[in-house]
């Protein structure tokens, strides 16, 4: 079976945070033809060169994320190539002209969370897990992931929170969160007001009563929550 290394476009400083968090992920990192590389046991399943490579932009886009949702300053990966070690020890590379990037679908086309072991996976690993597992998911991580966040994505991340953690699969049942102790009542009535005025063009009467960078910290903590009830440690 090949070995395949990912040649990785991004900052060093980046590469500091894939390592510290994604410690149970039996993912190497090495120095290749002056690039930074990532290799991961769910890559070398993959006889195929264009399957290899699949996984590998899925795998990464899927890490940058988790890690654009946990950490402010993070700025992710392309993929610059992807090398393959064959067993008699030479080296085929593919090089991307532009880098790469891929849609994160959800679906199970990729190995993601087969790499994924014990004991104790960070959230961010859990996170990646459960991208593979649930479209719901997938969707609304790389939305939340917008810069600046707004609070269009807010508000769909607010309801599909509901809906999902509803014992009815009721998008208006806020009680559940509340009574899930992942928001006040005072916090729930405030941002569903406040979304909706800068959803809906700011209507002459009424004003906002939640500032941004407290709803942004409220959101983004619900949606945390949602990864520890439906992906636990």
């Amino acid at each position: 079976m090949p070995r395949w290394y990912v040649l990785l476009d991004g900052p060093s400083s980046d590469l500091v945070h894939v390592k510290r968090l994604f410690t149970t992920s039996n993912l190497s990192f090495d120095q290749i033809d002056g690039k930074d590389t990532l290799s991961a046991p769910s890559l070398d399943f993959h006889d195929s060169r264009d399957d290899a490579l699949e996984a590998a932009l899925e795998l990464l886009n899927s890490i940058n994320v988790a890690l654009r949702l946990s950490v402010d300053h993070y700025n992710g990966f392309d993929v610059h190539g992807i090398l393959e070690k064959r067993p008699d020890g030479t080296i085929h590379r593919l090089m991307l002209a532009q880098g790469g990037a891929y849609a994160l679908s959800g679906a199970a086309a990729v190995g993601i969370a087969g790499f994924i072991g014990e004991p104790v996976r960070s959230r961010e690993e859990r996170l990646v897990s459960l991208i593979k597992k649930n479209a719901t998911i997938a969707d609304l991580a790389v939305q939340m992931t917008a810069r600046p966040l707004t609070w269009g994505s807010m508000n769909t991340m607010y309801e599909s929170a509901k809906g999902l953690m509803s014992p009815q699969g009721d998008r208006k049942d806020y009680h559940c969160l509340i009574n899930l102790g992942w928001i006040s009542k005072d916090d729930s009535g405030n941002f569903w007001k406040t979304a909706g005025y800068h959803r809906h063009g700011y209507p002459k009467e009424g004003t906002p009563t939640m500032e941004y960078s407290y709803a942004v910290k409220l959101i983004k903590g619900l949606f945390w929550r949602l990864v520890d009830a439906l992906e636990p440690k």
